[in-house]
């Protein structure tokens, strides 16, 4: 099984779960957790552009949610 960690924003509550195997509307999915801390703590949308074209970070599914969830990170960060 892969490491991984599924957030749940369902109204207004948010709760996780780990592993990579859970039903999702969309995934961002990073090579590893080190890459995925560094660029989401950096809040630019250019660092995730260039991880995306390095090969370490890609998207799955929806991708309006995805950039959803990536704004709601660069508010708490």
């Amino acid at each position: 099984m892969e490491n991984g960690k599924t957030f749940h924003l369902r109204q207004g509550t948010v709760s996780s779960k780990s592993g990579a195997d859970h039903p999702y509307d969309a995934a961002i999915v990073w090579s590893d957790a080190a890459t995925g801390f560094k660029v989401m703590a950096s809040k630019s949308d250019a660092e995730q552009f260039k991880a995306a074209a390095a090969g370490k970070m890609k998207l799955d599914g929806m991708a309006f949610f995805a950039q959803w969830f990536n704004d709601g990170v660069k508010l708490v960060m």
